[in-house]
């Protein structure tokens, strides 16, 4: 220390203290916390009188720092920091400061954070006064992850800390995985994304998040099952809690769900402060067809936060579908109407019936409901009524052989857990319609039999006679299956002996299918479909 008569000094220190004595000297971190590690200072420092400094600058270097909170949620191990800065008084102090991570690893649940190979760096202009610690203009640069800016206004007493990122540009890899992967929900979609591109944001924050604003460049993202991907994703737009509307855009090139392929999405939208919805309806091309999204919405909070969204599926190749899908193939297109769909914490549920126009006739879904819908297992719980159902086209698809009439039934209690039958109670009859006649070919006979669990029509002259008729009228035609653990119980539209009937003949001659077989396991009846349809094929009858 040196001084002159007049009051003016200079001093110069250093020396090293335990951080736990400097962690509470400054109030960094609660008293209840465990900290340790050194912390070498230095500091240098002059002043016109006695009373009152006037510059200084100062350094501190800590090695093997550590902290952790009584509920082991924060914590650090082995954390090297060196802080750098200097400072003068004008009325109050001011000056700059830099801090760079060169090592150790932080935990503030749910993140968790290694220093990268190049130090971390902070760079920042400071004031304090009476009442708060005030950081502006201050830079950040995080090697691996990107670069922007920030400030912070740290009230001393009371008071909300307030704080600012600014135009901070990341890669979207090393943004999604370490800081927005661990707020998903373990199992759910979000937890096994995989993200790239680029992505320049601004945020806000007092006492909770206030405004974000986003520009994301050239993403993809992607599941590891292929549940969701997306290419050339493009979005820009603002959100603010203040009640402040704005508008965002969201484009992709291609996209796919559940190995659906998806055309090229351009969309506006209106975000308010609850969430955002459609500035305009638009439509994805998607199997031909398209999926024409009247409304889309979401929302942020409360108890219907999630997604929701209704529409109209138009001209979907069936064919492509059932391929994508490995279901049994058959041609034509189906258009649906989509009532309101909701999507809440991994959870589909609709507030009307989904409806759809197949083969004439008319499928409508109540009660849907999708649980873990982008997860490992998804469960669907339905029930279904189908109306009007013209079967000759549906046979024809399916190569079943011809079946002229009219097709009504329902699946009740309908259980899918990863997309396969778990439970169901269906029943499916024909019903008379005036001008629609009620006939079957020899080789829809064959197939109907040995779903039954015959072997087709046997006998030489039994079946040569029978395939000398190119059709046979019937009364009444039709199935139940009821479906618990594995294990299809069989029925039909009426009983003989202890039998069930499938097909009850009318005319000359006459053919009736009885089966006897009631219980089956699953795998054997789909086995059974399976061979029918081939058989079917066979034999070309029919109109």
């Amino acid at each position: 220390m040196q001084s002159t008569a007049a009051g003016q000094w200079h001093l110069t220190g250093a020396g090293s203290l335990p951080v736990a004595g400097l962690v509470r000297a400054f109030t960094v971190l609660p008293a209840s916390w465990q900290t340790s590690g050194q912390a070498r200072w230095q500091v240098r420092a002059q002043g016109a009188s006695w009373a009152q400094a006037r510059q200084m600058a100062f350094g501190l270097q800590g090695s093997q720092l550590q902290f952790s909170s009584p509920d082991g949620l924060q914590g650090a191990q082995g954390v090297a920091l060196q802080l750098q800065g200097a400072g003068v008084y004008s009325g109050r102090w001011h000056g700059s400061a830099r801090l760079r991570w060169t090592a150790g690893g932080i935990l503030w649940s749910p993140w968790y954070w290694t220093a990268p190979a190049e130090p971390v760096q902070v760079q920042t202009h400071w004031q304090q006064t009476s009442r708060a610690w005030q950081l502006d203009e201050g830079s950040l640069r995080w090697p691996g992850l990107g670069r922007g800016g920030f400030a912070l206004y740290w009230p001393t007493q009371s008071g909300v800390l307030r704080w600012q990122i600014r135009d901070m540009n990341v890669g979207m890899a090393p943004l999604y995985a370490n800081w927005i992967k661990p707020l998903a929900l373990p199992g759910g979609l979000a937890a096994g994304l995989q993200a790239s591109g680029q992505v320049r944001f601004s945020v806000a924050g007092e006492g909770g998040l206030n405004a974000l604003r986003w520009d994301l460049r050239n993403a993809t993202v992607s599941s590891p099952n292929r549940l969701l991907a997306m290419t050339g994703v493009n979005s820009r737009g603002a959100w603010s809690r203040t009640g402040k509307i704005s508008a965002a855009t969201l484009r992709w090139q291609s996209a796919s769900l559940y190995r659906i392929p998806v055309g090229p999405l351009h969309a506006d939208l209106v975000v308010d402060p609850q969430g955002f919805h459609l500035q305009q309806p638009f439509t994805l091309t998607m199997l031909g067809g398209g999926l024409h999204f009247r409304q889309l919405a979401a929302r942020w909070t409360g108890p219907r936060s999630g997604f929701s969204m209704s529409g109209d599926l138009q001209g979907v190749s069936m064919a492509q579908l059932t391929r994508i899908m490995h279901w049994p193939p058959f041609t034509g297109t189906v258009s649906a109407t989509i009532p309101e769909l909701q999507y809440h914490a991994g959870d589909i549920s609709t507030s009307g019936a989904l409806s759809a126009q197949v083969f004439g006739g008319t499928v409508r879904v109540n009660d849907l409901h999708i649980e873990n819908f982008f997860g490992v297992l998804p469960l669907l719980h339905a029930n279904v009524e189908i109306s009007g159902v013209r079967l000759k086209p549906l046979t024809d698809d399916f190569h079943f052989g011809y079946i002229s009439g009219v097709l009504n039934g329902d699946v009740k209690n309908l259980a899918l857990l990863n997309w396969s039958p778990e439970a169901f109670d269906a029943q499916f009859h024909t019903v008379p319609v005036p001008g629609v006649r009620q006939e079957i070919s020899y080789a829809a006979v064959q197939s109907l039999t040995r779903l039954g669990g015959g072997d087709g029509i046997g006998g030489f002259f039994q079946g040569l006679f029978l395939r000398m008729f190119k059709t046979f009228a019937y009364a009444h035609l039709g199935m139940g299956v009821r479906l618990r653990h594995g294990v299809a119980e069989l029925s039909g539209v009426g009983t003989e002996d202890s039998g069930f009937v499938i097909l009850q003949g009318q005319g000359l001659p006459r053919v009736d299918i009885v089966g006897y077989n009631r219980r089956v396991n699953w795998s054997e009846l789909l086995a059974r479909l399976q061979t029918a349809m081939h058989s079917g094929a066979q034999v070309q009858t029919g109109e």
